[in-house]
């Protein structure tokens, strides 16, 4: 989590938040929590927080209206009254407003008053205009009226009619009423801030009588958020934080407090005297006007923005990126995970070439290669530093005619040679080698396909998907600058062609055994034997028939499989759309795991892609609602058997999870014991990672202290030891 969109502050705690969670940050020890649907919250999808520092509650609401409450102790109750009641319409909370002990909430379907002692919905009011229900974006109460902007006006309400019948007062203003952005109060004027589209283009406008006019004060700004402190004005503009005087001259503003500069979305006076910022790029943060560059930034190591699309593992590195395709134009980002921290890059140039869509890399230390879907490939330093990029402008790669290079996936051969997947292209392939030449391929009876899924199989073979065509075998025969040697064969659903499940691929990927398995939008087909495909008798791609409730069937055969991902122990880890993830065996026979968005701490059950960490078994999950990670119990088995990495360590009270121990040899035996060598925990690895559950040979769960782990091969050959620490 760094970006953030909220803040807010409660007794010796100060709160920001996204869309995907909230941080809790302790003034007294410096300690950071985060609160997620992993482990307190209720779900992801945070459409409005707001904290109350006189009433001890921070709200989160959720856009199906569910709600969490914080009190000051930290603790967090759930109240799902607005989200399971029965009330047709759009239920997100889009404002939330504090008032004589309630909090009123603005939603697609009225406005909702929550006792802050009971946590009871005291009252509940639609709000229809023309003999329509409408929309609620903006509240605030004054002088016992509720004011409430909406998609049609602005509105006037009487607090005495609220609830007994909304007495709708339209209040008169110029430009789109759904511009209206934030209500507030300077002294007794009610004022708004009028998002105009374009940047640095908003308005002031000011209630005078029953109307909102614009006014100069603070014209062309891009203007955020604004509090009233005492006779000051905070006021958040993207780029700086200013504070002002009540007539709107500006004394000081906080324009910088780290690195990549600021990007202010709210800021409010701190109870400590400092100011307390949601900042799209450093997290939250605590500063001074007065001392603004030894700011205390706040953030929980995560990829900057929300939506990650792809995946990749190389070289045990994890890189997250945010995809996309001809039809998107998702910002360059590249996210990097090692060592356990996030390091991010933004990919811009210093042209006007538009470099959109970061959807593929490959990291061969000294130079990273990262493809795009829409603009090329750059070549980057070990710090991610932009060295080369080669676009349609500089490089033998065709483009489409409207200018989109597609660039589908990439792969390096042992000899070097950048193999690259090109979609809309004459020249499907495309390969760059080690002294910057250049060899185009075209695949004869495929002009311009739309091609996917880029691999490259151990055997040299490489695969990749053609929209609704099936997959595509390519052999370069050992030879990839000399294509006459060159064959290449489509696998689809006939009969003749394959019998491939069906003619959608959404994913392919090779197990430990050389098997390759193709997600289809109906289920999954494997290829035992990638190299016999070529053969005039080559077997057709064979379905896996699993039982389910004493009825055969084919694996997945409902379902339209969008990733899978192959574990230490050979396991497949499958992302069907929509329903959540599931762990089968090896051979695909045997339903292991299943997880969904209802009964597990995933965040959606729409997966868009998975990557495992081999050393760690840590499994990246790329969801719709945002990435996460799972701690597996299986991971690829180190040669040797020197170290023992335990995570976490130490166990902290309130922990739930298991302890993974990784770095192992395949099928280690290990063993858990007290420093005095009573033996707690015994277990053989898969891969390799073991996993303890934290309780004794009782089932009991251990005392705070000191424990050893033993690990040695199967015959007794090896070995190493380590230490964990247990806090209950």
């Amino acid at each position: 989590m760094s970006r953030f969109d909220w803040v807010g502050e409660l007794e010796e705690k100060v709160y920001g938040a996204n869309s995907f969670g909230v941080i809790a940050y302790d003034r007294e020890d410096g300690s950071i929590q985060d609160l997620t649907k992993i482990n307190v919250l209720s779900q992801t999808g945070i459409s409005n927080f707001a904290c109350s520092y006189s009433d001890g509650r921070c709200i989160i609401g959720y856009s199906n209206g569910n709600l969490d409450i914080i009190d000051a102790d930290g603790n967090v109750t759930n109240q799902p009254a607005i989200v399971s009641s029965n009330i047709i319409g759009d239920k997100a909370i889009r404002d939330i407003f504090f008032y004589e002990g309630s909090a009123y909430l603005a939603t697609g379907i009225g406005v909702v008053e929550l006792d802050l002692m009971t946590y009871n919905v005291n009252e509940y009011s639609q709000i229809s205009y023309q003999d329509e229900n409408i929309e609620l974006n903006e509240i605030l109460i004054h002088r016992d009226t509720l004011f409430a902007t909406s998609p049609f006006h602005v509105f006037a309400i009487p607090m005495a009619s609220l609830f007994i019948g909304p007495d709708l007062k339209e209040v008169n203003t110029v430009g789109d009423p759904d511009r209206f952005e934030q209500l507030f109060l300077i002294d007794e004027n009610l004022y708004a801030i009028y998002s105009n589209n374009g940047f640095r283009g908003d308005t002031l406008f000011q209630l005078v009588g029953n109307a909102f006019i614009p006014i100069e004060a603070l014209a062309g700004l891009e203007l955020r958020h604004v509090q009233q402190t005492g006779d000051q004005l905070l006021i958040a503009q993207s780029d700086e934080v200013s504070r002002y005087t009540k007539d709107f001259q500006q004394p000081q503003k906080i324009f910088t407090y780290g690195p990549e500069g600021m990007d202010a979305n709210m800021a409010i006076k701190g109870q400590a005297g400092d100011v307390l910022i949601a900042d799209g790029f450093h997290g939250l943060v605590s500063t001074s006007f007065e001392n603004q560059f030894n700011s205390i930034l706040v953030s929980i190591s995560s990829p900057r923005t929300g939506y990650i699309g792809e995946l990749e593992e190389t070289n045990e590195v994890i890189y997250a990126m945010p995809g996309g395709n001809d039809f998107t134009f998702n910002q360059p980002y590249l996210f990097r995970f090692e060592e356990e921290e996030w390091k991010a890059r933004l990919l811009f140039l210093d042209t006007n070439v538009d470099i959109r869509n970061t959807s593929s890399i490959i990291d061969d230390g000294d130079r990273i290669y990262v493809g795009f879907d829409g603009s090329g490939l750059m070549i980057l330093d070990a710090e991610l530093n932009v060295l080369e990029h080669f676009s349609e402008r500089n490089a033998q790669i065709e483009d489409d005619v409207d200018g989109y290079y597609g660039l589908k996936g990439m792969e390096l051969d042992d000899e070097g040679n950048l193999w690259m997947l090109n979609s809309r292209a004459t020249s499907t392939l495309s390969i760059l080698d080690p002294e910057g030449n250049w060899t185009l391929i075209s695949l004869e009876g495929f002009p311009k396909p739309i091609a996917d899924n880029f691999m490259r199989h151990s055997s040299g073979i490489f695969a990749f998907s053609l929209k609704e065509q099936g997959v595509v075998l390519y052999d370069p025969a050992g030879t990839p600058t000399t294509t006459t040697d060159d064959r290449f064969i489509t696998i689809n659903s006939s009969p003749t062609k394959g019998n491939l499940p069906n003619n959608t691929v959404n994913c392919i990927v090779e197990d430990k055994d050389g098997e390759l398995w193709i997600g289809t939008d109906e289920g999954v087909g494997v290829i035992y034997s990638v190299e016999s495909m070529f053969s005039s008798n080559a077997d057709d791609v064979q379905r896996i028939i699993v039982n389910q409730d004493g009825y055969n069937g084919y694996l997945f055969a409902s379902d339209a499989v969008i990733t899978m991902t192959v574990d230490g122990a050979n396991r497949k880890w499958v992302g069907p759309r929509g329903a959540g993830l599931f762990l089968i065996s090896q051979d695909g026979q045997e339903q292991l795991e299943h997880f969904t968005e209802d009964d597990s701490p995933l965040l959606n059950d729409n997966i868009l892609d998975l990557v495992m960490h081999p050393s760690t078994g840590e499994l990246f999950i790329a969801t719709e609602s945002g990435l996460q990670s799972y701690r597996t119990d299986a991971s690829e088995p180190a040669e040797s058997l020197s170290s023992i990495r335990v995570f976490p360590n130490p166990v902290k009270p309130g922990y739930g999870g298991v302890i993974t121990f990784s770095g192992l040899t395949d099928n280690s035996y290990l063993r858990v014991t007290d420093v005095a060598g009573n033996l707690i925990y015994e277990t053989t690895s898969k891969g390799g990672t073991a996993i303890w559950n934290g309780l004794d040979r009782t089932g009991a769960k251990v005392t705070s202290g000191i424990y050893l782990i033993q690990a040695a091969r199967r015959d007794g050959t090896g070995g190493a030891l380590s230490k964990l620490m247990f806090l209950n």
